[in-house]
């Protein structure tokens, strides 16, 4: 009898614990799709080259169709792209971060994306193909979220370059040229290095991440849980490391940023341009002027 009783109670609690869990995604799934208005599977996946990368495929929408659809290339793109570029072709590529990607921002803004046929490269298309009838022209867009200078130095030469582009067009900036600290370390302190110290020191919190981070690949609660916490993750990062100085004085403020640019980024730039040019490829820099948007006085 009390071996009954033992039993029923185990069982008892196995139930609790699933019915916890099952509260925990269902919650996670109904905040994602009505209040973020996000897809419960992961947009993102790591890539050993520019950290992340978009998972080919991915979807997210409603009933009334698609806000954003990438392709299996992973650019944002309703359709495929052919690695050789087709005959009379004209090929350009937008790059950047979440501007270029066309999404959201904080609030007034909408909270989801723009749709597809909203974006930058598919006005640029349409105004290309009026222009020159006679020519196919692709503007396809290769921009990725949060994305910096370096991590598309990489994206250039492992893979855009293989499909023969005409043109690249970089809308960026806004995750780059904002800095003002002069000490900052443009590539230690980056708001991606979170998983650093749990790679090198292996702790109980970091093997339940670890197993967040799988579980996130079908689990809505886990996708959740990630982004928040490597959003408070990269705000500690800034805190300890601050990308930029608060000063009142907006010319001390200038010469900070001056300082940064020729230490960091613009470096990254220049390297950028010289991988294009040894292609042969013509270059657009389109850069948000961040430092003039925070301060008026400059």
């Amino acid at each position: 009898m009390e071996q009954l009783k033992k039993r029923k109670r185990w069982w008892y609690a196995v139930f609790l614990f699933a019915f916890f869990l099952a509260v925990l995604e269902v919650t996670g799934r109904i905040y994602l799709k009505y209040f973020l208005q996000k897809s419960a599977t992961p947009k993102f996946r790591f890539n050993s080259f520019r950290i992340y990368e978009h998972v080919p495929g991915f979807r997210e929408g409603d009933k009334s169709g698609n806000w954003i659809e990438i392709n299996q290339q992973g650019f944002r793109r309703s359709s495929d792209v052919l690695m050789q570029k087709p005959l009379n072709t004209l090929r350009i590529f937008l790059m950047g971060a979440s501007s270029a990607h066309g999404i959201s921002s904080a609030a007034p803004f909408p909270v989801r994306h723009i749709y597809n046929n909203e974006t930058i490269d598919v006005f640029l298309e349409n105004l290309l193909e009026k222009e020159f009838k006679k020519k196919n022209i692709e503007v396809i867009n290769a921009a990725v979220t949060g994305y910096q200078f370096f991590q598309q130095t990489n994206y250039l030469m492992n893979e855009i370059v293989k499909y023969d582009p005409d043109m690249i067009i970089f809308f960026d900036g806004a995750n780059d040229c904002y800095m003002s600290n002069p000490a900052y370390n443009y590539f230690d302190w980056n708001k991606f290095q979170f998983w650093k110290k749990r790679l090198q020191q292996p702790s109980l919190s970091g093997i339940f991440d670890y197993a967040m981070l799988w579980c996130s690949k079908f689990s809505a609660f886990a996708r959740g849980y990630l982004s928040w916490k490597g959003i408070k993750e990269a705000e500690n990062i800034a805190s300890v490391n601050p990308p930029h100085i608060k000063d009142a004085n907006g010319k001390t403020l200038l010469q900070n940023h001056q300082q940064v640019v020729l230490k960091t980024w613009l470096p990254v730039l220049q390297t950028n341009f010289n991988i294009l040019k040894q292609h042969k490829i013509k270059t657009v820099f389109a850069l948000q002027p961040m430092l003039v948007l925070r301060n008026q006085a400059l």
